[in-house]
């Protein structure tokens, strides 16, 4: 486990998020939320809600994100339009699948009940 710092978040990978480049993690829990967060096998107490639906791209996902993958003195890429824009499409694609896999899954339970 790393420590913080005296210097509170300065260097760590936290704040950095692992330094992904297209900020692809923390794009991904700003949009989508963490309502299944389980750490060290303890579900969380405050899972982060989504935001998909309350904060528009530009300025708000953009500014806030870079601010925090940049804020402490970590030295990591603004997050761009172009990047919330592929988060989101790739969210909306991953709900689609599941949406298309849970109505299979009724459909087929239905047709075995007949």
């Amino acid at each position: 486990m790393q420590s913080v710092s005296s210097d509170g978040l300065a260097g760590s990978p936290h704040a950095r998020f692992f330094n992904v480049p297209a900020a692809a993690f923390v794009l991904h829990v700003m949009l989508n939320g963490t309502q299944d967060l389980v750490i060290g096998g303890i579900p969380a107490p405050y899972p982060m809600p989504n935001y998909a639906n309350v904060l528009n791209d530009v300025p708000q996902i953009v500014d806030v994100l870079t601010f925090v993958r940049a804020g402490w003195n970590n030295s990591v890429p603004a997050v761009g339009a172009a990047d919330v824009a592929k988060s989101r499409k790739a969210a909306q694609a991953a709900r689609k699948a599941v949406l298309s896999a849970k109505a299979l899954a009724f459909s087929k339970q239905a047709s075995s009940q007949q």
